[in-house]
């Protein structure tokens, strides 16, 4: 809730629900997720996310706001999960077969690789990406990494290190990284919700990623609503020190 660039950016009104609810809803259609968690702050401003994870009976877990590697940890250990899949809460046009594909790729192998990435091939939509960390590898980065940068950007240590890590890279068939659907920005929240009132206007309600890109294929203009906000220097494009600073 505290972000500073699209103020209470989870809670914004999308086609009659909260940005973060339809995040929610998306993932509970999932079948090989065995759980969700919204993990957030143990600020006062994020109560209102704990009362949203009530009110859909997941779970919740809150943590310090810089400290990302230890929320997810922390998720890990007080749900007893053997790995973690990771979505942001920016991503409300997250593809419900992808996250299955993800989740099925992960296990299948099992006990060959602890970190598995769409964010790595760079071809997705900013703000489609995903991550599955095991929970041995939670312990490993819990008690390795000590900087308060490299906690909030620990991602970045993963992918910059690609010898310390059993990893696996989930691609795309085609590249699609000129199109921005995260939620950073007012322009951000004003291409989503064009594409949210498109589909539910056609009865689309989980309508997948690559209807949301056919559609800004047709309508090129809409791309350009937020395409200047388009980094390239920062994560998962680069992996060096202004990567981190952009991070956090």
């Amino acid at each position: 809730m505290g972000s500073k660039r699209l103020p209470d950016k989870a809670t914004k009104n999308l086609c009659g629900q909260s940005v973060i609810e339809h995040i929610i809803e998306r993932l509970l259609r999932v079948k090989e997720l065995d759980g969700i968690v919204l993990a957030t702050t143990d600020n006062s401003k994020d109560d209102i996310l704990e009362d949203m994870a009530r009110k859909w009976k997941i779970g919740c877990f809150r943590g310090p706001e810089s400290d990302v590697l230890g929320r997810l940890h922390g998720v890990a250990l007080q749900f007893k999960a053997d790995a973690i899949l990771r979505i942001t809460g920016d991503s409300p046009l997250i593809d419900l077969d992808l996250v299955n594909q993800v989740a099925l790729e992960f296990r299948q192998r099992a006990g060959e690789i602890d970190f598995l990435t769409t964010a790595l091939s760079l071809v997705f939509p900013e703000g489609c990406s995903m991550e599955v960390v095991s929970q041995s590898l939670l312990d490993r980065l819990n008690e390795e990494l000590k900087n308060p940068e490299e906690r909030e950007s620990f991602m970045i240590h993963i992918s910059r290190y690609p010898e310390k890590f059993h990893r696996y890279v989930l691609g795309w068939p085609k590249d699609y990284s000129h199109i921005r659907l995260t939620l950073d920005y007012p322009e951000d929240f004003e291409l989503v919700k064009k594409i949210y009132e498109h589909f539910f206007k056609i009865g689309k309600r989980f309508f997948s990623l690559s209807e949301a890109v056919k559609f800004l294929d047709a309508n090129p203009a809409l791309i350009k609503i937020n395409q200047h906000y388009i980094d390239k220097t920062k994560y998962p494009y680069n992996l060096d020190d202004r990567a981190v600073k952009k991070a956090i």
